[in-house]
């Protein structure tokens, strides 16, 4: 899997085109294994963004273990919380308000006007 698919599935898994069956199938055992933080981020946030629409409390405790997982990275942890967040609040399952905050904190700090923006515009 590249750092490109793993992109695309999760934009897939937003727009809602892949269920979390068929992410995971994608995924393989990249999901199990240790991978660069950069596509774990990614390539979880696809799986949890589908799961959530299906098992919502499974994709939570995805998630719960997703953000600190990749907190030594803030960068790739704000990307999965805020496109996650949002799929999260558009399909009402989750703590979308709590991941959303984490991409908007990192957004500020870093005076990422975009991501600023998107937050804004979801809530924060």
């Amino acid at each position: 899997m590249s750092y490109e698919q793993g992109w695309l599935l999760l934009f897939a898994a937003i727009e809602g085109t892949l269920d979390a069956a068929a992410v995971e199938a994608a995924l393989g055992d990249a999901l199990h294994r240790v991978r660069p933080v950069n596509m774990r981020a990614i390539e979880t946030a696809a799986f949890v963004v589908a799961l959530g629409r299906e098992h919502p409390m499974a994709a939570e405790a995805t998630m719960d273990k997703l953000i600190p997982d990749v907190a030594w990275n803030p960068f790739f942890q704000a990307c999965a919380a805020r496109y996650v967040g949002e799929a999260a609040l558009h399909d009402g399952w989750g703590r979308p308000a709590d991941w959303l905050q984490i991409a908007h904190d990192w957004a500020v700090r870093h005076a990422h006007p975009p991501m600023i923006n998107a937050t804004r515009s979801l809530g924060c």
